[in-house]
């Protein structure tokens, strides 16, 4: 059996987080979408500051949500989304 620290990390894991993000957005499961993000800015900071889907989809967090955390706050910050 192989340890899962010896498998390998697709390329294309943190946009399929994106995708994850964009779905959780969609059925309007913004806690959910907000963690994504997080945890993505945490484990691949530069790559996601260059994302413009990351700040489409916090985008459309915010133009929905009636007030902003600070945790979102940060993120549209992060990813260079003017409030």
């Amino acid at each position: 059996m192989i340890g899962c620290s010896r498998v390998p990390v697709p390329r294309y894991a943190p946009s399929h987080q994106l995708d994850v993000a964009a779905a959780h957005t969609a059925l309007h499961q913004y806690p959910e979408a907000i963690g994504v993000l997080t945890q993505l800015r945490q484990t691949r900071p530069e790559w996601l500051r260059q994302q413009r889907y990351a700040a489409d989809i916090l985008h459309k967090i915010i133009r929905r949500r009636r007030s902003l955390t600070s945790e979102i706050r940060d993120l549209a910050d992060f990813v260079r989304l003017p409030l």
